[in-house]
């Protein structure tokens, strides 16, 4: 009889060791799922975003060209604005009208950049 129930023994520890092993598998597979379902959801909103920006290249660049050109015409404009902002007071309107015109036409002869 306690050969009998040492061999029970034996295998109810034997099958209590495989159901803690099969419960460890099925962990450790709930686990793996939760990482997929995440992956996924990352995935979607990275394609979504990469698509979404794709569309921001051409704006980017249009932004890109119009700032090159106005960089390249801050050297005049601040020229002959702190011009008028000089004569401001001085002089009327009409007057400050032809000096600016005259002052975009000397930028120009001296190809002082300007977007005048």
């Amino acid at each position: 009889m306690k050969i009998k129930q040492a061999e029970l023994k034996e295998v109810m520890d034997k099958v209590g060791a495989l159901k803690k092993q099969l419960q460890d598998c099925v962990d450790e597979k709930k686990q793996l799922e939760d990482d997929v379902a995440d992956c996924e959801a990352k995935l979607i909103r990275a394609t979504k975003l990469i698509s979404g920006l794709g569309g921001q290249k051409t704006l980017w660049l249009s932004i890109s060209e119009k700032m090159k050109v106005t960089y390249t015409n801050l050297t005049g404009d601040v020229l002959i604005s702190s011009g008028m902002i000089a004569y401001l007071g001085a002089f009327n309107s009409v007057y400050r009208d032809e000096l600016a015109i005259e002052w975009v036409r000397q930028c120009l002869e001296k190809k002082i950049p300007n977007s005048g």
